[in-house]
């Protein structure tokens, strides 16, 4: 990850005492959470934005559970859950170290977080530069989904991709309807394609792709987001038309790259 995104209140590796490394942990107030959830939420932040860094110890449960305002049972249970995404250490009698999520982690992290972020209503924490890998990862990550179901298409599939876009057409002042939409037609493509390892990562990633989806079409506006559907809606015309789907996934990462510049002109304007 940039180094552009690291908290610049991130300590170093010196903790004289334990709530020196991360401060008061301080908690929003966000109803209708378990204090476990609510622990789970700030350390996943802390984290992920670098506020705690790879190998640093962290305080003991005590000082953990004082500084999140949790019970210590709450709090083992949002220990455990990131010791499982491996993004903890947990040493019996030997303390808790912070480890680095990205040669550790899996998607279940970031969809985590993403899920925490919207609960609170803060999605607005994800900055450009993440906006940006996130487009970069659609840009290389779909149109090989397409070189994959360009092999086994029937003019049924491409039917039913064609609806789906129609429908989001008639759809865009519902921004969440097409999002439900967008996600639909991905895993339409993974069916299509039905390559087991596809399969079984589309079905894994889904609730972060839809909160990915979110990110990017929440940042668009309704005619940027009409115009991208139409050159899919073309692209779909054209393979049915001469039944030859083999430029599609080429034409569909260039339309991407158009996109994705055009988001950079305005997230980057000084």
């Amino acid at each position: 990850m940039s180094e552009n995104k690291k908290n610049s209140n991130a300590k170093n590796d010196s903790f004289p005492k334990p709530s020196h490394l991360v401060g008061k942990m301080e908690m929003e107030a966000i109803p209708k959470k378990q204090p476990y959830e609510r622990a789970l939420g700030t350390l996943t932040k802390k984290i992920f934005f670098r506020q705690v860094e790879p190998g640093m110890k962290l305080p003991t449960e005590r000082q953990l559970a004082n500084d999140l305002d949790v019970d210590r049972t709450s709090l083992r249970v949002a220990l455990k859950q990131l010791e499982s995404m491996k993004v903890l250490d947990i040493r019996q009698g030997g303390g808790i170290y912070v480890r680095d999520y990205q040669k550790h982690a899996g998607i279940e992290f970031v969809s985590t977080l993403f899920e925490i972020l919207e609960m609170e209503g803060s999605l607005d924490q994800i900055d450009q530069y993440l906006m940006d890998e996130i487009w970069e990862f659609w840009i290389e990550f779909l149109p090989d989904v397409i070189k994959l179901a360009v092999n086994r298409y029937t003019m049924r599939d491409l039917k039913t991709l064609m609806d789906i876009l129609e429908e989001e057409l008639t759809c865009l002042a519902d921004r969440d309807r097409v999002i439900d939409l967008e996600v639909r037609s991905q895993d339409h493509l993974a069916d299509v394609a039905n390559n087991l390892f596809v399969l079984l990562l589309m079905n894994t990633s889904r609730p972060l792709r839809r909160r990915m989806v979110g990110l990017l079409i929440h940042a668009l506006d309704e005619d940027t987001i009409r115009a991208h559907i139409r050159i899919k809606q073309d692209l779909v015309y054209e393979a049915m038309r001469t039944g030859d789907l083999s430029a599609v996934p080429e034409l569909y990462r260039h339309a991407l790259q158009n996109m994705r510049q055009r988001v950079r002109q305005s997230m980057f304007q000084r």
